[in-house]
């Protein structure tokens, strides 16, 4: 969790002034929709996606770390996590895991206060994007949890090196969302 450490004054009996800390946690909600891949055809079982509102399909990490994983609505493709904890600049990973035969990832960057609530899922593409106000996304962000941690379901691997590489599997689309940048793109492989 993140937390917040405000410092209190207390006037006592023993002590004319002491000083206390309190933490409070803050923490961040995510959300949006899984899309097929044509990219507007929401992905319900009834149009042949995974999003059948019980089976956990979609799966979240943050800097690599615990997977959380929650279902997508059958009607309207729609996910949500609450209660996300989450510190400036860290990376959070979205996916659709070994539950779906279809795969998709999204990985932004966080700017660790403001809820996202539309982190969409696109089947067969790998989404970048991020929500650290104008900061980029780079390939260092997206080797927390990648092909060599999860061959099954990410569809790229970014290695640090000389240069930075980032490969992404055949006929993944790499989409960048609208508005943000990826810094990296020179050192793109895409294996189609």
């Amino acid at each position: 969790m993140k937390k917040v450490i405000l410092f209190i004054i207390l006037v006592g009996a023993i002590s004319p002034l002491s000083l206390q800390a309190l933490e409070i946690s803050i923490e961040i909600d995510i959300s949006g929709v899984v899309y097929l891949s044509d990219e507007t055809t929401l992905a319900t079982s009834g149009n042949g996606g995974p999003c059948d509102g019980s089976t956990a399909v979609i799966s979240l990490r943050v800097n690599g770390g615990t997977e959380f994983t929650t279902t997508c609505s059958n009607t309207d493709a729609s996910y949500s996590f609450a209660s996300v904890s989450v510190n400036p600049g860290d990376t959070i990973t979205l996916y659709l895991n070994s539950a779906s035969s279809s795969k998709a990832n999204t990985i932004t960057i966080t700017d660790g206060s403001t809820n996202i609530t539309d982190m969409d899922l696109m089947v067969d593409h790998i989404i970048l994007r991020s929500d650290n106000s104008t900061n980029p996304i780079t390939i260092a962000d997206l080797v927390d949890y990648d092909n060599d941690q999860d061959a099954t379901n990410m569809l790229f691997d970014a290695d640090l090196g000389t240069p930075n590489t980032l490969i992404t599997e055949n006929y993944k689309e790499l989409y960048i969302n609208s508005g943000d940048t990826f810094m990296g793109i020179l050192d793109f492989i895409n294996n189609s």
